[in-house]
């Protein structure tokens, strides 16, 4: 039987065209794969966004590899779409959190259920109907990754005309402030829940292997992100302990910080007379909170699914990696077939392309990537400036060497005193904030992760540049002028 291509080598001459007319421009970078980024492109139609209000999704996105472009018209208009319904509706944000809680629930609770399936004993047709459904609910949770950026935009420029309007005469720097001093987290994260547990065991952890097992289970898919990796091994997550264990003095001061600094936010926001900015500012926390939860549901969801991904893998003949490399429409079918495309099929994306234009999703690969990453960048321009301009996250002046880290793999050569230029981080990024001099992103507002962590560390930060990580290099010599929010390459 031949299998159909889903992939193909040649771009339709009309298709480039549209795509050189797009105002694009790289909106992100992302540590995932063709599976999940598959299901990310179908869950961006107007049919999901329908779920948080909207009446259309969006329509046009370009994934070369890992890296994400959009129209920049598109954003802008989604932004100002978010802001209108922040500013019409007094309970939008709060419809939009608990709408979006339930759906995180759903995913996870169907992810736990098939730890309890016999899947070895399911036949490939059954195995497919498992799989398609976890798809299906997952699919549900793609539009709340895309429209959390718009959102942000929108609160952002929310947030600023409602301290203008409380406090006229306050500075920008005076409401910085005040958002760094009500932006610590009530309720941990997983990542925070892992380290108090082990902080509280101690070393006696380790000689304990029942509650060893127990930890282990619970929280070995921290090395997950979204649906790329593998869990930590036994052996891995030990040694994760142990170097937890070493720099115990270090986080049991970074702890008692943040208890210090979550008890100064909760007076801060109850000192607050005006009843409706206290609502958004405990609103925002919330906010805060789920964007970075948002990536842990997909990476816990997959970690508990993984027993049904590997007896899938075995069922193709295939890898776990190479099924990475398939569409999460292609597993399905597949399976039900009883036959997976050639392992040289599979190969051939190592350079991919999916292209989303007004609703229509096609896959590339080879030539045709080469052939749509120039037409993206045709547009843009061929010149670089040796400055950029982004908003600040907080203030203060630096000048150190620029350490361009696009995905959290690259985090290892960062050294002390660097300048970290990124796309954005997330908390994987945060053990290098103790050893950075100041933080640039192309993304990212006031509330993003970098803006918080910059505020609580004291290092000068500039977001939402856009273009930094394409105009410095590694080496650069820059000034962070983040009164001004202008990043410089200096002469060495």
């Amino acid at each position: 039987m031949n299998m159909p291509r889903v992939f193909v080598e040649k771009i339709p001459i009309q298709l480039l065209k549209r795509i050189r007319h797009g105002d694009w421009y790289r909106h992100g970078i992302y540590r995932d794969n063709i599976i999940f980024s598959s299901l990310q492109m179908e869950g961006l139609g107007a049919q999901y966004f329908r779920r948080e209000g909207l009446n259309h999704g969006l329509a046009n996105l370009i994934r070369i590899n890992e890296q994400a472009y959009i129209r920049g018209s598109e954003f802008t208009g989604l932004c100002n779409l978010m802001l209108h319904k922040i500013e019409s509706s007094h309970s939008y944000l709060s419809r939009y959190i608990n709408t979006y809680r339930l759906d995180n629930a759903d995913v996870i609770s169907f992810a736990q259920q098939t730890r309890r399936l016999p899947i070895n004993k399911y036949s490939n047709t059954e195995l497919a109907c498992v799989f398609a459904l976890f798809a299906k609910k997952t699919l549900m949770l793609m539009h709340w990754l895309w429209s959390m950026e718009f959102l942000n935009c929108g609160l952002d420029k929310h947030l600023m005309s409602v301290f203008v309007r409380w406090r006229p005469a306050w500075s920008m720097e005076q409401i910085r402030e005040l958002l760094n001093d009500v932006s610590y987290l009530e309720r941990e994260l997983p990542f925070q829940m892992e380290r108090r547990e082990i902080l509280d065991y101690g070393a006696s952890l380790l000689d304990n292997e029942k509650k060893l097992t127990a930890m282990h289970k619970r929280y070995s898919w921290l090395n997950l992100n979204t649906w790329d990796g593998r869990p930590f091994t036994s052996q891995q997550y030990t040694n994760r302990i142990r170097k937890l264990l070493e720099d115990k003095i270090v986080h049991a001061h970074d702890r008692k910080t943040n208890l210090a600094s979550l008890k100064k936010a909760k007076l801060i926001i109850s000192s607050i007379h005006n009843r409706s900015l206290r609502k958004l500012l405990h609103t925002v926390r919330d906010l805060i909170y789920l964007k970075t939860e948002r990536i842990d549901i997909f990476s816990r969801s997959w970690g508990l699914c993984l027993p049904l991904v590997d007896e899938i893998a075995k069922r193709l003949e295939i890898t776990y990696e190479e099924l990475l490399s398939l569409t999460f429409r292609e597993v399905s079918s597949y399976l039900k077939i009883g036959k997976c495309i050639k392992r040289h099929e599979i190969h051939r994306r190592k350079k991919y392309a999916s292209v989303l234009i007004g609703g229509q999703i096609q896959y590339f690969c080879a030539s045709a990537v080469t052939a749509i990453e120039k037409a993206v960048l045709d547009n843009q321009k061929s010149v670089m400036p040796s400055a950029v301009k982004g908003t600040v996250g907080y203030g203060g002046i630096v000048r150190g060497l620029a350490r361009i880290v696009l995905t959290d793999r690259n985090l290892g050569k960062v050294r002390r005193g660097d300048i970290l230029v990124a796309n954005l981080t997330n908390p994987n990024y945060n053990p290098v904030f103790k050893k950075i001099f100041g933080v640039v992103t192309d993304e990212g507002g006031i509330l993003c992760h970098s803006a918080i962590m910059a505020r609580e560390f004291h290092i000068p930060c500039i977001i939402g540049t856009k273009i930094a990580t394409q105009v410095f290099k590694d080496g650069d010599l820059v000034e962070v002028d983040a009164n001004k929010g202008v990043v410089r390459k200096l002469k060495k």
